[in-house]
Order: structure tokens, then C-alpha cells, then sequence
């Protein structure tokens, strides 16, 4: 891990910016209609939001996965008062994670795929095979602005960059549908601040006992292809 990632993660870990997080994820995991009692996933824990909020307010079983184990150590901390029952704590890498085709009802990634370099793509593929049909992805990310995107691939051959319309293309050829999508320019242009909700389409797209297809958004959404973008600046925290 480089001292800029280092920097980042201590940036990140804070308890302030994780009640930030937090409110974005609530905003984005309200919007599901998630089965009974989900099997869960969260890639790089950290502080545990994802999980914090599957298990209160869900009841979902839950994984919470990171490739540091400083940070499991972190996330068993701040998910202490959580209980073990309900909690499994594992170390592996999201490029090539340890669990069956179909095993998760939900997979959350807050702040996540931008770290993976090289291998976000191998990720988001590795999401696309342990969710279930009608699963969802649900994500917070730093994205580059197309510009610099391009410009980094021009003189930076060996960073793994990610941008829009790449997470994008790898999401559609994983298998995944972006049923949500928004994200906020920031740092005059340069970076993007995106969220989203992207679910895995199959043949088979099971209801729960209240009828309602597993992941499917509230308010008949699903199947949205567009983006929200805002004007930049400074991304609200």
C-alpha cells in the first residue's frame, strides 16, 4: 500500500467521515426491497457501514471482507457491540474472493473499487458471480473524470484508472443492470463522485412471500440506465 492510499485510509476511517458515509448508504440501501433476513457482503470494510446497517435494520447474515487486515481489526472494533452471531469476519483479496456462484442476496463497496489497482474489473466480475439472480450491488466510489481518464492512459500505462463510462461497460458485461445511478463532479472537474445500484439480471427473477423481486428498487426503477450528474465543485460529505 502506497502513502497516498495510507493517507486516504486515515481520511476515511474517521468516525465523522463514516457517519457521512453512512447517510449515503442509508439513502441508497432504503431504496431496495431486499428478502428476509439477506446473505450479505460487504468488500473492504473498514469502519463496516454496509454491515452496520444490513444487520440493524435488516437482519441480514452478513461477511465483511477487506485485504488488510488492519482493517478487519478496525471493523471488528467499531461492529463489537454488533455480536459474532450475525458476523463473519474474512481476509481476501475482491479479485478473487473465496465464496459459490449465487451466494449473496446484496454486495455493498463504499469507497472501494478505485483502491483495487491493478484488478477492479477482476472485482466487479468476482461481484457479478457471488451475487444471486436479482442481487444487488451497492457502491460508493471515486471515479477519474473521462479527461484525466485518458490522459493517465496516455502517460501512465500501469494505473489501473477507473472512470464512468468503464465501470459502466464492466457492470453490463458482468451481468449487472444499472438500475440507479448518480454522481457529482468534484475538484474542479477532475474526480467524480458516483453512487449506485446496479442488480444481477438471470432467467429466473424470484419474488419474496410479499411478492416483491428480490433487489428490485422501490418505485418501479428499475431498469434505469441514466446517470444524475451535478455541476462541480466540492462533493458534499
Amino acid at each position: 500500500m502506497n502513502i497516498i492510499e495510507r493517507l486516504d485510509l486515515l481520511f476515511v476511517n474517521r468516525p465523522k467521515q463514516g457517519e457521512a458515509r453512512r447517510r449515503e448508504a442509508l439513502s441508497l440501501f432504503d431504496a431496495l426491497s431486499l428478502p428476509d433476513r439477506p446473505q450479505g457482503l460487504e468488500i473492504g470494510c473498514g469502519q463496516g457501514i454496509g454491515t452496520r446497517i444490513l444487520v440493524e435494520q435488516y437482519q441480514a447474515r452478513m461477511i465483511a471482507s477487506d485485504v488488510d487486515a488492519g482493517q478487519i481489526r478496525l471493523a471488528r472494533e467499531r461492529l463489537a457491540d454488533l455480536g459474532d452471531s450475525k458476523i463473519e469476519f474474512r481476509e481476501c483479496d475482491a479479485r478473487s474472493m473465496p465464496f459459490d456462484d449465487g451466494s449473496f442476496d446484496v454486495v455493498c463497496a463504499f469507497g472501494v473499487l478505485h483502491h483495487i489497482d491493478p484488478g477492479w474489473r477482476e472485482a466487479v466480475s468476482e461481484v457479478g458471480r457471488v451475487l444471486k439472480s436479482g442481487g444487488c450491488f451497492v457502491f460508493i466510489d471515486w471515479l477519474m473524470s473521462e479527461k484525466v481518464s485518458r490522459f493517465i492512459q496516455k502517460t501512465i500505462t500501469d494505473w489501473d484508472v477507473v472512470d464512468e463510462p468503464m465501470l459502466k461497460e464492466a457492470l453490463a458485461r458482468n451481468n449487472l443492470a444499472i438500475e440507479m445511478f448518480e454522481s457529482e463532479r468534484c475538484w474542479l472537474g477532475l474526480l467524480q463522485k458516483c453512487r449506485g445500484v446496479a442488480c444481477k439480471r438471470g432467467a429466473d427473477f424470484s419474488t419474496t412471500e410479499n411478492g416483491k423481486r428480490p433487489g428490485a428498487l422501490r418505485g418501479e426503477r428499475s431498469g434505469s440506465n441514466g446517470s444524475k450528474s451535478s455541476a462541480p465543485g466540492t462533493c458534499r460529505e
